[in-house]
């Protein structure tokens, strides 16, 4: 810091304590208010620019910071209070449970505040010391020497920041940091603020899990669940909320009608009990058993190939087909049609099993099995569109047994469909939850609402395509609204191409599409990616004000170009934004400076500017033009001969400049600057600009090396001017 600026300082803030290591408290002489003031050899220009651009009440406003000398000095708000580690250690009036909760909730609604920064705001170092509570009793997170911006693609944080044990994994190294990370510190304060809770607990467990894919996704996400921790949950509530969805312990109602359910239910169990006592100690139960255990080892994959007919057979005559009852015909019906679907190539067993079911069971039912054993493959392999086709196009035709196994197969559909909805939600793998949607939707435009035996199944599947589809749809506006806009994008994409059921026809996805992309590009213009932010903007059309920023963003490029003396591709991108701002002066402008970069060695852009600049009267164009109309010439030279007396240097001169379509004959003189004697020689034919001559020296002499003494080259033109010289020794390097 200059003396100058010192001075400045102190006029403007009066130190009034001095905490030691490069902080103080000091007071802004105009007003009298207090600022904390800190030195940071560590730290994020952005996420201070950020944060002094926005307010936040959980958030200590910036008043200003500056860099200096590898540092960075920051001047914040002065926050008078005690943090929540001094408020936690005192054991004589500890703090009551609504009164955690509330800090946690505000907490959280800070952490809102910095992830919504494009990039987000990651603080990466929350704990108690780092959270203080003003004497009005507002939360206030501090600190932000370990903070980032969220950087998309990075594999891990280029400095590992944290406090060890409250850190999360990913801050060793092992990933990059995000939105979940400080989740991981937010997991650890509630850990701290509510041990022993069980609601707690189970909330600590998701956002502290080693995968930040499983944690919660957002500080709003777990901000709900903390509001719905109770200070003193039952372990029958707990059982009851596991058990019964939607169950809410704090209300009476359901409390109430819970146990009046347990109860119940209880009785039922009981009286369940008794009748299978009483039933299986009457009915025959050991047939039955024996039956189902015979049927496992016919489906068995193992079970060989050549001794399934003799087992069939066998089965057979023990339970003869005609003497079951129905619901075993059934069960024996899709045994059959399972161990069939295996075989629809190997015709000759195939063949040999139906002729067993036909001697033993009759045509009529071994049509069936062979009829259901093509629909079962399809379900089997999960191809159900195909095997509701078949269904369909049987119970047109009043197929006996179709309408049973239209139901079967619906429900198997949807189970597949709710068992991927599953692993969606435990693996957050978007695939999984693109074909349950898939399935939901081929069952929901399948089965018919005004049928009384489809509309329960076809309701069910509705619902959960919606809640399915809202889920999902979150996700990809999560995705868009923290960065990750390709995710976002093929999110969109994917819930497009689904069947119009429900919502999912109500929901306008190509303006999500359209707004996620706008996000995207004004990502990119925020960092300075002008040439990919514009192309998004030139997809945009007129979305919103993309159309301005297309503009903007040419212009800005241009402006970039100029910095890095790329006139050329700035007078492109200032075209490309004619009339806005100043872009038709900054065009002729480019060109010019284009010119006077390479007046000696022009290019043919260079001669068509500066014919429009000096018919412009362009100010400076008239003398750039006259050094280009000029000769230039640059003069190389190498051994081509080094052998006894015999010495021979090859002369090369490329020529420049000049006016277009121009040419000259090159007239070379080399001298001897030691004795003055000199050689000419003149190009036979005449050499345009970008053209080269190619000349030798020759000296036949034991006397000297005429590449140890000094010589001289003048190149003359046509006209007799002298359009370039080369004084020096001539190279032993070979050209």
């Amino acid at each position: 810091m200059t003396e100058l600026e010192k001075l400045c300082e102190q006029a403007l803030y009066e130190e009034i304590r001095d905490l030691g290591d490069g902080k103080s408290i000091v007071r802004d002489v105009p007003t009298g208010r207090l600022f904390y003031r800190k030195e940071l050899a560590v730290y994020n220009l952005q996420v201070f620019s950020w944060l002094k651009d926005h307010k936040n009440r959980s958030v200590p406003r910036i008043d200003s910071f500056r860099e200096e000398e590898g540092k960075l000095i920051v001047i914040e708000e002065y926050v008078q209070g005690r943090t929540l580690e001094n408020l936690l250690e005192e054991a004589e009036d500890p703090l009551p449970f609504h009164e955690r909760i509330r800090i946690l909730t505000e907490i959280c609604d800070g952490l809102s505040f910095l992830h919504s920064a494009l990039p987000p705001i990651i603080h990466r170092d929350l704990k108690a010391s780092n959270i203080m509570l003003t004497e009005d009793g507002v939360v206030k997170i501090i600190d932000y020497d370990a903070a980032k911006v969220y950087v998309r693609g990075e594999k891990q944080d280029t400095v590992l920041m944290g406090t060890h044990g409250i850190a999360a994994p990913e801050q060793y190294g092992f990933a990059p940091s995000d939105v979940r990370t400080d989740i991981y510190g937010l997991g650890k304060l509630i850990e701290r603020l509510l041990p022993g809770n069980v609601d707690a607990d189970r909330v600590v467990a998701r956002a502290t899990h080693i995968d930040p894919k499983k944690r919660y996704a957002s500080a709003a996400q777990i901000r709900e669940q903390i509001l719905r921790i109770r200070e003193h949950p039952s372990n029958l509530d707990t059982r009851l909320e596991k058990m019964i969805p939607g169950y809410d312990p704090r209300s009476k109602a359901h409390r109430v009608s819970a146990r009046a359910a347990a109860a119940v239910l209880s009785v039922l169990i009981l009286a369940a009990a008794v009748f299978s006592v009483w039933r299986f100690g009457i009915y025959p139960g050991q047939r039955r058993q024996a039956m189902t255990s015979q049927l496992k080892v016919i489906q068995s994959k193992q079970t060989q190939q050549e001794d399934l007919p003799g087992l069939i057979e066998t089965y057979l005559t023990d339970y003869p087909y005609a003497k079951m009852h129905e619901k075993e015909q059934q069960q024996f019906q899709t045994s059959m049609e399972k161990v069939l679907s295996r075989f629809s190539q190997e015709q000759e067993i195939r063949q040999t099993i139906l002729d067993t079911l036909s001697a033993n069971c009759g045509e009529e039912a071994a049509d069936r099995i062979r009829t259901y054993a093509g629909v079962e493959k399809l379900l089997s392999a999960g191809h159900y569109e195909k095997a509701f086709e078949e269904i369909q196009a049987l119970r047109d035709s009043d197929y006996p047994g179709a309408g049973e196994k239209w139901a079967g197969a619906l429900k198997r559909c949807y189970k597949k469909a709710a068992a991927l909805e599953q692993d969606y939600q435990d693996q957050e793998m978007i695939s999984y939850a693109n074909r349950a949607l898939k399935l939901y939707g081929l069952i929901a435009s399948s089965s018919n609402a005004e049928d009384p035996e489809e509309k329960e199944i076809h309701d069910k599947t509705v619902k959960a395509f919606e809640q399915l589809f809202v889920k999902v749809l979150e996700q990809a506006d999560e995705k868009s609204n923290s960065g990750n806009f390709e995710e976002a994008e093929k999110i969109y994409t994917l819930l497009q191409e689904l069947p119009a059921v429900g919502i999912a026809d109500q929901t306008d996805l190509e303006e999500k599409k359209l707004e996620n992309n706008y996000r995207k590009a004004e990502s990119l213009f925020s960092d300075g990616n002008y040439t990919s932010a514009l192309n998004i903007y030139k997809d945009l059309g007129d979305y919103s004000d993309s159309s301005s920023r297309l503009l903007e963003c040419h212009y800005l490029n241009a402006e970039q170009y100029m910095e890095e003396e790329e006139y050329k591709m700035a007078v492109l991108s200032y075209s490309s934004c004619s009339g806005y701002k100043d872009a038709d002066e900054k065009i002729l402008q480019a060109k010019l400076l284009h010119c006077r970069s390479c007046a000696e060695k022009p290019d043919d852009e260079a001669y068509d500017y500066i014919e429009e600049l000096t018919a412009a009267g362009y100010p400076g164009s008239k003398d750039v033009r006259d050094t280009m109309y000029t000769w230039h010439v640059e003069i190389l030279n190498g051994i081509s001969l080094l052998a006894g007396s015999q010495q021979s240097s090859h002369i090369r001169v490329n020529l420049f400049g000049g006016a277009p379509g121009a040419s000259t004959h090159l007239r070379l003189e080399t001298i001897d600057n030691v004795d003055g004697s000199s050689t000419s020689w003149t190009s036979p034919e005449a050499v345009s600009r970008g053209g080269h001559v190619d000349a030798s020296y020759n000296v036949n002499t034991f006397e000297y090396s005429i590449f140890e003494r000094e010589h001289t080259v003048k190149v003359y033109s046509d006209d007799g001017q002298l359009i370039g010289t080369w004084t020096g020794v001539f190279s032993k390097e070979f050209m």
